[in-house]
């Protein structure tokens, strides 16, 4: 089944801390979902399809459902987290956890939910997370949701997971970020805060002491929007916010939004918006 992220809905099946041993050599096992790992205290190894993963504290991992692995020992115990999820809720009235299968002929096909991501191929192989230990309280959270099963439990579950597969997606991207994504999110806070000033690469460089293109790298990296392109759409949110909200002249509020000229704003509210802000002013009345 061919899937965009936008489209999933994550069935967490199964959630539980279990343990691997210092002289644990476990069998290959077949899922019939989803899985992922966190390593919440220890050191141990995971084989995937041939492939020997080191996991350590505060490591994460999420195979694919029908993707053969085994845990095998590094001389301490490992205390890991594990949840058994299914990208959608076709096979949600398979509420309880699905044994593993231990070879080929005796795995069933139809028990399994097999989706290929169109948008996110990182997602249809082995994805490994160097630095997880920010999903710990989330997974400790989702845990506790699971084991007091209170009420709408499945559907709380479902948006927490997908909270946890979007940072783990987040950092897959730009690994070993933790520093830039702070340097990114002190740029794009300051932007909103100061939007109606002339922003460009070159006056954020003056501020926060980077290269000009590296602020541009880092601010796109986090938002997919350059400088120029981030500046001009958080002026045009503020501006739809006046709009909305207060009866002033189309020239006010392109100059609170930091436009120097009032047909300038009109162009960049239109390409943005899909209307002027003109006709958006009005339509509001």
């Amino acid at each position: 089944m061919e899937i965009y992220l936008k489209d999933i809905k994550p069935f967490v099946r199964y959630a539980h801390y279990f343990t691997i041993g210092e002289e644990t050599k476990k069998a290959f096992g077949i899922p019939y979902e989803s899985r992922l790992f966190y390593v919440k205290k220890g050191h141990s190894f995971l084989e995937i399809e041939g492939k020997k993963y080191e996991m350590r504290e505060g490591n994460a991992i999420i195979i694919n459902s029908g993707t053969k692995y085994r845990f095998l020992a590094a001389g301490e115990t490992t205390t890991y987290i594990g949840i058994n999820f299914d990208y959608t809720y076709d096979y949600s009235y398979l509420e309880t956890p699905l044994c593993l299968a231990y070879s080929k002929r005796t795995f069933d096909n139809k028990l399994i939910e097999r989706v290929n991501f169109i948008d996110m191929p990182m997602l249809n192989d082995v994805l490994f997370i160097y630095r997880a230990d920010f999903l710990e309280d989330e997974l400790d959270k989702i845990l506790t949701e699971y084991s007091t099963k209170l009420f709408l439990y499945r559907t709380n579950l479902s948006s927490a997971f997908l909270s946890v597969l979007v940072k783990c997606l987040r950092e897959a991207k730009n690994p070993n970020n933790s520093m830039q994504t702070k340097k990114a999110k002190s740029i794009i806070e300051y932007i909103q805060k100061n939007y109606s000033e002339d922003i460009t690469n070159e006056y954020l460089s003056k501020i926060f002491h980077f290269h000009p293109n590296y602020i541009n790298r880092i601010v796109k990296e986090s938002t997919n929007f350059s400088v120029h392109q981030y500046v001009l759409r958080v002026r045009i949110s503020k501006a739809v916010s006046i709009l909305m909200q207060q009866d002033i002249s189309i020239g006010e509020v392109a100059y609170m939004c930091g436009f120097y000229d009032s047909c300038h704003f009109s162009k960049s509210f239109k390409k943005i918006m899909g209307i002027s802000p003109g006709d958006f002013k009005r339509r509001r009345v």
